[in-house]
């Protein structure tokens, strides 16, 4: 029974990052195409969801979170592009650039390093802070990885904006984790 829970939860983990890349391909980039007219909106968005996504559930998970955001990121980069070495080393990058900062915080609160870095059941100022501080450090880091992998681009303007889509992106789906997500879980649970 509770290898069956562990099995629909870690499927659940996987869908809902699947999910925020699909979200991203066919709603957001059509949507900030259409309502930007700078140069870069075709390479890289405000407000991207799928680094969300990858934080929260490394936050919530821990390194083991590293599997679901690598295979997420390979079958939803190879259905939207394609299968290929580049997609390859881009996922692995991005759920590097995920899971090390989440290591090394572990690592300097003297956790095991497979832990979560905090219970996110309880949510305290020093918890949004631990979020948004792994939100601009992962950020930094996945904007950097990708950047020099997919573009040759030495532009500040883009990356720049890479950060700040990766940051906008990770707070838009912590905002609606804490105000929509868990409020629901918890009227749902009592209910039951």
């Amino acid at each position: 029974m509770v290898y069956a829970m562990n099995l629909i939860s870690n499927i659940t983990f996987f869908l809902f990052i699947l999910f925020s890349y699909v979200l991203q391909n066919l709603m957001i980039y059509p949507i900030e195409s259409a309502i930007r007219v700078d140069a870069h909106s075709e390479i890289v968005s405000l407000l991207y969801l799928p680094h969300g996504m990858k934080i929260l559930f490394a936050f919530m998970l821990g390194p083991s979170s590293v599997i679901y955001i690598f295979l997420a990121q390979y079958i939803s980069f190879g259905w939207f592009f394609e299968f290929s070495v580049t997609n390859l080393i881009g996922s692995i990058l991005g759920s590097f650039s995920i899971i090390l900062p989440v290591i090394l915080l572990n690592l300097s609160s003297k956790k095991p390093i497979l832990e979560a870095p905090v219970n996110y059941q309880i949510v305290k100022l020093n918890i949004i802070w631990t979020f948004t501080s792994l939100s601009l450090f992962t950020a930094l880091i996945d904007s950097t990885l990708h950047m020099k992998l997919y573009y040759d681009v030495a532009d500040i303007d883009v990356f720049t904006y890479f950060i700040v889509g990766d940051f906008m992106g990770a707070m838009a789906v912590f905002l609606l984790f804490l105000f929509v997500y868990r409020p629901l879980m918890k009227k749902f649970l009592l209910q039951r």
